[in-house]
């Protein structure tokens, strides 16, 4: 499958990706996990690199001409969205089943 954007935009979106991956690089690097308030920290750092895994994933999917695409559902994602968060993996009605689906799953051991 091969990216249904123009190479214009999908090259804006990379742009903003590796911008905001650079961004979250140095940040995470300034974390200090023993500072007074380390349970912010630590939450802010957990989203740091949660985010970041959806960057990676999302260049990823450029490089494979992936981008732009429901993983679920495989039609195009809206480029609203993409605009708003252009490491979109699902479209709106795929994502809200993806959240009801992993709200309602078992708690699963570490390890598992």
């Amino acid at each position: 499958m091969i990216s249904g954007l123009p190479s214009g935009d999908l090259e804006r979106y990379q742009q903003r990706l590796l911008t905001r991956e650079s961004e979250l690089r140095r940040s995470i690097g300034q974390e200090d996990p023993s500072a007074p308030d380390a349970e912010f920290h630590s939450a802010h750092l957990e989203r740091d690199l949660h985010e970041l895994q959806e960057i990676d994933a999302a260049l990823e999917r450029i490089g494979a001409g992936t981008y732009g695409f429901c993983l679920r559902c495989g039609k195009p994602l809206d480029r609203a969205r993409l605009e708003l968060f252009p490491a979109a993996r699902f479209d709106i009605c795929c994502m809200e089943y993806e959240e009801a689906e992993h709200e309602h799953a078992p708690l699963r051991p570490s390890g598992a």
